[in-house]
C-alpha cells in the first residue's frame, strides 16, 4: 500500500485534532511537518531549475531545503517562490526538531496548530 502527501496531512489533523497534551503537540508538529515536507518534494520535482544539488554528506531534508533555497530557475517567479518554500519548509523544520529532540523546550498547542496550518499552506501550492 502507498501513501500520498495528502493522506499524510489527512493524519496530521487527526493527530492534532485528538491532542491533549505536549506529547500529543509534539506527535502533531511531527506529522504536520512530514506532510509539508513530502509535499514540498512533488512542488520542487515540477518546478523548472529547481533540482537537488547531490552532496553525499547532505541528508534529504537539507538538499530539498537548500534545493529550494538557491534554485538555478532564471525566471523569476519559479526562483521567488522556491526561496519562500524554502524558507517555509526550513521554519517548521526548526521546530519539528525541537519537537522530536529538545524535551527540555515546551512544545504547545498553538504551535502544533501553527505547525499544522503551515503544512497546509503547502498544499494550496501544489
Amino acid at each position: 500500500m502507498s501513501i500520498s502527501s495528502s493522506d499524510l496531512l489527512e493524519f496530521a489533523e487527526q493527530v492534532f485534532s485528538a491532542a491533549s497534551c505536549e506529547p500529543g503537540y509534539r506527535n502533531s508538529v511531527n506529522r504536520s511537518y512530514y506532510a509539508a515536507m513530502h509535499c514540498c518534494r512533488g512542488i520542487q520535482a515540477a518546478m523548472p531549475g529547481v533540482t537537488e544539488k547531490t552532496k553525499k554528506k547532505s541528508r534529504a531534508h537539507a538538499r530539498l531545503i537548500n534545493s529550494l533555497l538557491s534554485p538555478e530557475s532564471a525566471e523569476p517567479s519559479v526562483r521567488e517562490k522556491s526561496m519562500r518554500l524554502g524558507l517555509d519548509l526550513q521554519a517548521i523544520k526548526t521546530l519539528r526538531n525541537v519537537a522530536d529532540y529538545d524535551l527540555g523546550k515546551t512544545i504547545t498547542r498553538l504551535d502544533a496548530e501553527d505547525t499544522l496550518e503551515s503544512a497546509r499552506l503547502f498544499f494550496e501550492e501544489a
